[in-house]
C-alpha cells in the first residue's frame, strides 16, 4: 500500500426508518417502513455510483437492523450482512466494536442505534465518546476513513433527503 493510501473506510448508519413502534405487537419482529426500505436502497445505489467498496455489513442484533443490512448487501451485491459478535445496542459498551474496526482492514459498514453510531464517530475522531460531535437521524450514513497512520477522518456524510 502506497503511502498516504487509505487503509480503510466505516460507514455508520443510523438504520433507517422502521415501522413505528406503537404499530408492531412484537418488537422482535419490528421491519423497515416502506420509506425505510427505499431509503437504504437509494444508499446502496448511492455508495455503488460513488465506488464506496463495501466488504462487510455489520448489524446489531434487532429485526430491523438485520433488515437494513441484509437489503444494503443485497443491493450493494456480493457483500455479507452479519451480527456483531458482541451486544451493541443503545447502552452496550462500544469498546469491542472499536477494537474489531481498528483492528480491520476490510470496508465496514454497520447498520446501528443512532447513539452507538454518535458514540463510534465521536471515539474514532476524537478518543472520547463524548460529547456527540455529529446528531444523525434515521438513515444517514457517515464515512469515516483510516488513513496509514492509523488516524481517523470524516469523509462524508449524507442523510436519505440528500440522495
Amino acid at each position: 500500500m502506497e503511502k498516504g493510501a487509505p487503509q480503510m473506510r466505516l460507514y455508520l448508519i443510523t438504520h433507517h426508518q422502521a415501522v413505528p413502534r406503537e404499530d408492531v405487537e412484537d418488537m422482535s419482529k419490528r421491519p423497515l417502513s416502506d420509506k425505510g426500505r427505499q431509503d437504504a436502497k437509494n444508499l446502496a445505489k448511492f455508495l455503488k455510483a460513488n465506488g464506496e467498496n463495501v466488504d462487510r455489513v455489520l448489524h446489531v442484533e434487532t429485526s430491523w437492523t438485520r433488515e437494513n443490512a441484509e437489503l444494503l448487501a443485497s443491493e450493494l451485491g456480493g457483500v455479507k450482512a452479519e451480527a456483531t459478535a458482541y451486544p451493541l445496542q443503545a447502552d452496550d459498551d462500544i469498546a469491542p466494536f472499536i477494537d474489531e474496526v481498528k483492528g480491520c482492514s476490510d470496508n465496514v459498514a454497520l447498520t446501528g442505534p443512532s447513539n452507538i453510531c454518535f458514540k463510534s464517530i465521536a471515539q474514532l475522531l476524537t478518543g472520547r465518546q463524548e460529547p456527540y460531535i455529529t446528531d444523525l437521524a434515521n438513515g444517514v450514513c457517515a464515512c469515516l476513513e483510516r488513513g496509514d497512520d492509523g488516524s481517523w477522518s470524516m469523509q462524508w456524510m449524507n442523510r436519505p433527503e440528500q440522495l
